[in-house]
């Protein structure tokens, strides 16, 4: 299976074409199942030192879009040598070469335009080499001391040398000698590439549209490739150039959302108890957003406001902030609030009257003029007289007359 989007979705390998991509490896009976099938990780091989017996899925940042694999076509993947084989995709995984047979260990240098091979299932002297991305092969013998066992090609680590070191051992009177051989392309030089050995590369993740050509993530990204057919050498100093430009929104540019699984092609809903807010929270500041199953793959720059766009973003809604009713507060009675003023002034009153002599006089005053108390207040010619006795009050009347004098 292969993405183009990050994992949002996958394909079947396509199948694989001779070196020249005028014959088709097909599938006995046309079989639907038939892909290509590749090995991605190294098979230890227990019974030798080398490390693998099948070559990796192999790609550089310097050889932009070049891929070399080893598998086979068929409904499975194979671990049989005759089955196998060394196969290149020039256009990062859409179409696949077969360019050689068996397995092999691979190395790019010149920037993807030199590809080396050696087996790597058996013990070998020879080393095959392509200046054309596999169109034609060429070979020539590394040692006359013997075939070795090849654990590791390695070129420089941006792959811009023309230079290639074989790492690898070989048993002399039944004991291993580790072999490191250089093979060097400097003094054998094809042409220098002009510019008419180039042209812009575009990679893509899905069949081009007419609104919408070689996009990738979103974006159309120009590399400057070398023509397959040309033999000629990049240099050292070459680079890639990348030119950006937007693309519209695809099906390619999303994935499923939180909560929802890709069931045959659309993203629908799968766990229990999701809340996809469909109206205005309770609580809400701003927007809200209602999910429609979907969202951008990650660093996918597409435009989504394009016309030919398909936008699958969450519907994003303003808030419709509800007012909120004003606040009660209990009310008091007119009557309460009267009771309440009249009980405040006898207290204040009741103070006064006991913090003062005239008050506590007036006091007296008040009381003896309550029905049932007597005292010389409501008595002619009473005067109250305190004895200590239990009688607390009594009457003192001398019967003296008192002269009337005009005057006063």
């Amino acid at each position: 299976m292969v993405s183009f989007d990050k994992g949002a979705q996958w394909q079947v390998v396509s199948g694989a074409w001779d070196k020249t991509g005028t014959i088709q490896q097909l599938c006995v009976d046309d079989d639907p199942d038939c892909s290509l099938h590749l090995h991605g990780v190294h098979k230890k091989d227990n019974t030798v030192r080398r490390t693998s017996l099948y070559g990796p899925l192999h790609t550089s940042d310097q050889a932009i879009g070049l891929i070399l694999a080893t598998g086979n076509v068929g409904t499975e993947l194979s671990n049989e040598r005759d089955e196998l084989a060394t196969y290149l995709s020039i256009d990062a995984g859409w179409t696949w070469y077969n360019i050689a047979n068996g397995t092999n260990i691979y190395e790019y240098a010149d920037h993807g335009a030199l590809i080396a091979l050696m087996d790597s299932w058996e013990a070998t002297n020879t080393f095959s080499y392509t200046w054309d991305e596999g169109l034609t092969m060429a070979s020539c013998n590394l040692s006359l001391n013997g075939a070795l066992e090849v654990d590791d090609i390695i070129a420089h680590p941006h792959s811009n040398s023309q230079i290639f070191n074989v790492f690898g051992y070989r048993v002399v009177d039944g004991v291993s000698k580790g072999v490191i051989i250089q093979v060097d392309f400097t003094s054998f030089h094809q042409r220098v590439c002009t510019m008419v050995d180039y042209y812009n590369w575009f990679p893509k993740a899905e069949e081009d549209q007419p609104f919408r050509q070689g996009c990738l993530l979103g974006q159309e990204t120009a590399y400057v490739r070398r023509i397959r057919e040309s033999q000629c050498y990049n240099g050292r100093d070459f680079e890639t150039t990348e030119v950006f430009a937007t693309c519209p929104c695809t099906r390619e540019d999303y994935e499923c959302d939180y909560c929802f699984e890709n069931i045959e092609g659309h993203c629908s809903l799968t766990c229990d108890n999701y809340d996809n807010q469909t109206v205005n929270p309770a609580t809400c500041v701003g927007n809200y957003s209602i999910s429609r199953g979907y969202r951008l793959v990650a660093d996918d720059k597409c435009d989504y406001n394009h016309p030919q766009a398909l936008n699958l973003l969450p519907i994003v809604k303003q808030c419709q902030n509800i007012p909120e009713s004003p606040k009660t507060y209990p009310t008091l009675s007119g009557g309460v609030i009267a009771l309440i003023v009249v009980l405040v002034v006898a207290v204040i009153v009741a103070a006064f009257l006991a913090a003062t002599d005239r008050g506590r006089e007036y006091v007296k005053m008040l009381w003896g003029k309550l029905p049932g108390k007597r005292s010389e207040y409501n008595r002619p010619g009473g005067v109250l007289v305190e004895d200590g006795s239990s009688d607390a009050f009594s009457l003192n009347n001398d019967n003296e007359e008192e002269d009337f004098d005009p005057r006063r």
